[in-house]
């Protein structure tokens, strides 16, 4: 009897699936109420970031973290749906009169983040299974990746005016230099990318984005936000009547 149960052990069951999938059920059951109640902005980017982060973990794990360009790939198309859903948001104000440009503000930064832990881990190889939101390892002869990632988002930022796309793929890249073994160098080196980026970025913003609808075609440029432009009358108030109406 002792040999027929060591031959057969009644295994525990595994419950581990039936939670995640209660866990995300909840997630979603909880913002789209907080939504429907309250009509916060960032609502709708922290939504998508749960499922983003869930999902993401779920094909780590099926197809192991040594397989990380498949959950990379995952990575980048989340990001761009996300950013495809903020420029949704954001041409549906063109004006940014209403709240539908704060979505959008915090869908692009949403985006950028994980556009740029994607893209990141693509072009130089660097893991991130161990779940840190800092990229980390970069060696400096890949810091040519950075700038083109930069100037790819900027582009974006710009025929938007959008800078929190921009901000969103740099905020990861503050410890990007850590292959030098001093925490606060490595800080010190990416706050050094990010600031200056930002700093070049905002002094020459408009000057860079007249030049840049300057040769996009004129009905490309009729649908992108025109901010500079003055709007009569007052801005509308926090009824959500007069907030949400599409115009």
């Amino acid at each position: 009897a002792a040999a027929v149960a060591e031959a057969s052990p009644i295994r525990p069951r595994d419950y581990t699936l039936p939670i995640f999938l209660v866990i995300i059920a909840a997630h979603g059951a909880l913002m789209r109420a907080h939504w429907c109640a309250f009509r916060f902005p960032p609502t709708i980017a922290l939504a998508i970031a749960g499922y983003a982060f869930a999902l993401l973990l779920a094909i780590g794990q099926i197809v192991g973290y040594q397989n990380q360009w498949i959950v990379a790939g995952a990575a980048l198309a989340i990001a761009t749906g996300t950013m495809i859903a903020g420029i949704w948001w954001d041409l549906t104000d063109i004006r940014r009169e209403t709240e539908r440009s704060q979505v959008a503000f915090w869908l692009h930064c949403l985006a950028g983040v994980l556009m740029s832990r994607a893209l990141f881990w693509l072009l130089t190889g660097t893991g991130m299974e161990d779940g840190k939101l800092i990229l980390t390892g970069l060696p400096v002869a890949d810091l040519p990746y950075v700038l083109l990632m930069v100037a790819g988002a900027a582009v974006i930022s710009l025929l938007l005016d959008r800078r929190s796309l921009l901000v969103g793929c740099l905020v990861p890249t503050v410890g990007i230099f850590d292959q030098f073994g001093n925490g606060v160098l490595a800080a010190v080196m990416g706050l050094l990318v990010a600031g200056s980026s930002l700093i070049f970025f905002s002094v020459t913003w408009n000057d860079l984005r007249t030049r840049l609808l300057a040769i996009v075609p004129p009905r490309l440029a009729a649908q992108l936000p025109r901010t500079s432009l003055t709007v009569s009358g007052q801005r509308p108030t926090r009824r959500r009547s007069e907030l949400w109406r599409l115009r």
